[in-house]
């Protein structure tokens, strides 16, 4: 993608990312007009994978958006809450994943399958490909549009992390983290259309294993708005993706074999990979989806300014 094509793209998703975090607003205030404003911080922590190039990445500067929300489920009745913070150009994320740490992978090899896992910029085996991707490389890089860190609510539990007090304990979460190259298509004259596509998805719900005290992924609020403190949400990750137990609608995040439809609620580090062949209505899309498990921590301080 030459520059002019990704300065085109990123100010798209920018502008689209202003509406979204607007209509993502609580209805109290999205009828003020008065949109919340929110600071993010990345904590130092042992044994971290995740780190920032700023001490503080603010919601609507230097390309980052944070916005959190509700959002109304299939049923039109019951809702879920998110929280997250999106960062465009410039690359301002930084990750380490050390190439032994992978505990176990599948990957598809069809007879068909590019012998390459789909990053444009490492050739390599699956998963050392992944480790080589994050480790070394400001992100988001040229080639994706963004990298999103997402925090969201167990699926339709009316539970809305903005209404959390200092005293409630901690709350399980479902954590994604998207690399995000661009859509699944061919588009005519898309520099795409010859060449691989592959998105980076990370997917873990939170839980609490057998002899520990906190899930493995969740949300505590910190601390509460009065005169002299805001109100502080933290976000805390150390997990695997061995989520092994079956949620309320009997699924197990552990054993889900990820598809087209089913990748979003697997434990595991997915590659969404894909190739075009062809030309105009005979364009063809193949996919393929690579998961892989490793260990992933840190931690992130949201606050409302």
């Amino acid at each position: 993608m030459n520059k002019h094509r990704t300065l085109k793209a990123v100010g798209f998703f920018v502008v689209l990312a202003v509406v979204v975090a607007f209509l993502a607003l609580p209805n109290s205030e999205a009828a003020k007009g008065k949109p919340i404003r929110w600071k993010a911080a990345i904590l130092p922590v042992v044994d971290g994978n995740l780190s920032g190039q700023t001490a503080d990445f603010i919601g609507g500067e230097n390309g980052v958006d944070i916005t959190n929300g509700t959002r109304l489920c299939a049923d039109g009745i019951n809702s879920y809450s998110f929280l997250q913070m999106r960062v465009y150009d410039p690359s301002s994320l930084n990750f380490y994943m050390d190439k032994t740490s992978f505990i176990t992978s599948n990957y598809d090899h069809a007879p068909d399958a590019p012998a390459p896992c789909g990053f444009n910029t490492v050739d390599c085996s699956w998963p050392n490909c992944v480790a080589e991707f994050l480790n070394g490389r400001d992100q988001p890089t040229p080639e994706y549009g963004w990298v999103c860190v997402r925090f969201t609510t167990y699926r339709c539990d009316n539970y809305n992390l903005m209404t959390m007090k200092v005293s409630d304990p901690p709350v399980p979460v479902h954590m994604s983290i998207e690399f995000w190259s661009h859509a699944f298509d061919c588009p005519k004259n898309s520099p795409w259309a010859s060449n691989p596509l592959h998105n980076l998805i990370m997917n873990a719900h939170g839980y609490t294993k057998i002899n520990t005290s906190l899930p493995d992924i969740y949300i505590q609020k910190i601390s509460d708005k009065d005169l002299v403190n805001k109100d502080v949400w933290t976000a805390s990750v150390n997990t695997i993706f061995d989520n092994s137990d079956l949620n309320k609608y009997g699924e197990s995040y552990k054993d889900f074999v990820p598809t087209s439809s089913e990748w979003a609620y697997s434990d595991n580090i997915l590659g969404q990979f894909a190739t075009c062949s062809g030309k105009g209505k005979n364009t063809v899309m193949k996919y393929w989806y690579p998961w892989a498990k490793a260990p992933l921590k840190f931690q992130i301080n949201f606050t409302i300014l």
